[in-house]
This record gives C-alpha cells, structure tokens and sequence, in this order.
C-alpha cells in the first residue's frame, strides 16, 4: 500500500467513525487505540519533508500512549521506502521520543540511535538505540517543537 493508499484509508475510517459517533458505545478500548493510530498517521504523513530522497516525517501527539507511538513507529519502520521518523508523546507519563528508519534509509546513512541522542539532548533529555530504532526520554515537554524543528538539520548530517 502506498502512501496516498495509506492516508485515504485513514480518511475513510475516522470520517465512517465519526459519522457514526452514536455507534461509538460499540467500539471496543482497543478499536478506540487503532481510531487513534490512524489519526496519527494520518497527521505524521502531512507533515513529511524530504532529504535526499528520505522522506522525514514527525508527530507530536500529547496524551499520546507509549504503545500508541510504539504501534505507529512499527507501522511506519514496514513502509520499503527511505523513511526517517521522529514520534513524541507526552501527558500523565513522562514524555518519550520514538525514532525509526527503515532498512532503506539506514542504507543511505540514517541512524536512528544517534538521531534520536541529538534530537532528545536538544530538549534536555537522553536516549539511544540501535540504526534502525531507539527511544529517548523528553527532558523539558516545552523544547519539542524546537528540537523537531532541528530534525531535518540532523538528519542531513547522516545521509549520503
């Protein structure tokens, strides 16, 4: 499925769903979790830039559950594109930064490990991970957008 196919399924299940709010008392707590990993994705691919033919996308998502961004990086780390993703969630627990690169974008120099080392210490946080995916802690919530905001500067500093 490509990406248009992606988003127009997105489209098509949060506009069912909300035209049928009064169907909601149905929905089970874990078809409420997939509306809303749908909606992520939905907002994470408008957001997309690209570097060098590598697609970077991110997402800050408050009262975001640490599964919920987990579910959405894994959704994201399938697509057989160069993709980068950078995910934060933040609300009654601590906030959490997810970083994932597909096999394709490692190829082309991505690391998600140390991605994720620069992007976490830009809020005061630390974190690490493998090439193809890590996780960080948020040190201050309120220096997010600023560090995501650096993500295309950072990721230009590992792809050839």
């Amino acid at each position: 499925m490509n990406e248009t196919e992606i988003i127009s399924a997105c489209h098509f299940y949060v506009e069912n769903h909300h035209l049928h709010d009064e169907w909601n008392h149905f929905i089970d707590e874990k078809e409420k979790r997939n509306l809303n990993v749908v909606q992520m994705l939905d907002s994470i691919y408008q957001s997309a830039t690209e570097i060098s033919g590598v697609q970077v996308l991110t997402g800050i998502f408050q009262n975001a559950r640490a599964e919920q961004l987990r579910n959405v990086c894994e959704i994201l780390k399938s697509e057989d594109k160069p993709l980068i993703a950078v995910l934060a969630g933040f609300g009654d627990e601590p906030g959490i930064l997810y970083c994932i690169c597909t096999n394709s974008a490692v190829a082309k120099g991505a690391d998600a490990g140390a991605i994720i080392r620069k992007v976490s210490a830009l809020t005061e946080g630390r974190g690490g991970g493998s090439s193809d995916r890590a996780t960080a802690n948020i040190g201050k919530t309120e220096l997010i957008s600023m560090a995501l905001n650096e993500l295309e500067n950072i990721v230009a500093e590992f792809i050839k």
